[in-house]
């Protein structure tokens, strides 16, 4: 599992690369870091909700880009939205990884999620 996670942060490395930019002409104030929280949970998947909250905060409260990219390393068992919203499959067990990553693409966390 841990091979294919680093995929997926290669991944999303790519994609912020394409997504940075800054006004002309205007200070941009970098994001210096980033938590998630809860960063372990579990969602149990036979009696439900089957939804999860995450919540991601960007330091510091005035960077430019707080904006924030999620993905699930198994989207048959979880997805997550823009939002931070994990979703998962009823009647499932596994354990889902996921990731957070600033939009400047210099930092991200790993979220573990339980299902049971």
């Amino acid at each position: 599992m841990e091979k294919h996670l680093w995929k997926y942060v290669l991944i999303l490395l790519a994609a912020a690369s394409l997504i940075i930019g800054c006004s002309a002409g205007s200070a941009a104030v970098p994001v210096t870091g980033l938590s998630v929280s809860p960063q372990v949970s579990a969602i149990n998947t036979h009696t439900g909700p089957w939804t999860l909250q995450l919540t991601a905060t960007v330091t510091p409260s005035d960077a430019t880009d707080k904006r924030v990219l999620w993905i699930s390393t198994d989207t048959s068992k979880a997805t997550v939205d823009a939002r931070g919203l994990v979703t998962a499959a009823p009647g499932q067990n596994a354990t889902v990884f996921i990731i957070v990553q600033s939009f400047s693409g210099a930092h991200a966390l790993t979220c573990t999620v339980t299902l049971n």
